[in-house]
């Protein structure tokens, strides 16, 4: 007889299998939820999990985003996530479905700016944004800061690089720290009529 997908709680551990981290359930905690820990990063999840894969909704929490390495954010960079997605789906290969935004305030990072305080962005995945082949496409905005961010990420889980597209544009309040790394990114790419700077970046996760 295949066995049952479960509805469990579960406090997960990052195992890793093609670059896919898989949840362990625990053997001890028997609770309606599921309970997401790693170090001070804290999640809400309800869902079901079986040999095949996992299938969760009503995932919520949050935490230093230092702790969310292991699903691509580079070392150095600092700052708060807030995690808030409708569905997640994974067949332990690859991602299925993934609709919802994390967020991120207080973004700092050592080696841009001196380590100013780049405000917040919201990374937003849609129905639909999660492809067949486990490719996705997330938006990514700013919500408040120096910097006005408007970018498409296109992330592929199977190669484990991204792309990201669009512009940003320093505001009024910028620091000269901040201004002064902008402008050799202006001396490559240029500006647009409204003066924002076109980049597309390509990165490893």
């Amino acid at each position: 007889m295949a066995p049952q997908a479960r509805s469990a709680s579960m406090h997960v551990t990052p195992e890793h299998s093609s670059g896919t981290c898989i949840p362990r359930l625990c053997s001890v905690c028997r609770c309606p939820r599921t309970c997401v820990r790693a170090h001070a990063l804290s999640i809400d999840v309800d869902g079901s999990i079986d040999r095949q894969g996992m299938s969760a909704h009503a995932v919520k929490g949050g935490g230093p985003i230092e702790d969310l390495r292991d699903f691509g954010v580079a070392t150095g960079w600092r700052g708060t996530a807030d995690i808030d997605f409708s569905e997640l789906k994974s067949d332990f290969v690859r991602p299925l479905a993934a609709v919802g935004d994390l967020k991120v305030s207080n973004l700092t990072s050592a080696q841009i700016a001196q380590g100013t305080d780049l405000g917040g962005y919201d990374l937003r995945l849609a129905a639909g944004a999660v492809a067949a082949d486990g490719s996705m496409t997330a938006q990514l905005t700013d919500t408040g800061g120096p910097l006005e961010v408007k970018a498409v990420i296109s992330l592929s889980s199977k190669e484990r690089t991204g792309i990201l597209t669009g512009t940003l544009r320093e505001r009024a309040e910028a620091p000269a720290a901040l201004r002064s790394d902008l402008e050799g990114i202006v001396q490559l790419r240029g500006r647009d009529r409204q003066g924002r700077i076109p980049v597309d970046l390509e990165f490893t996760w």
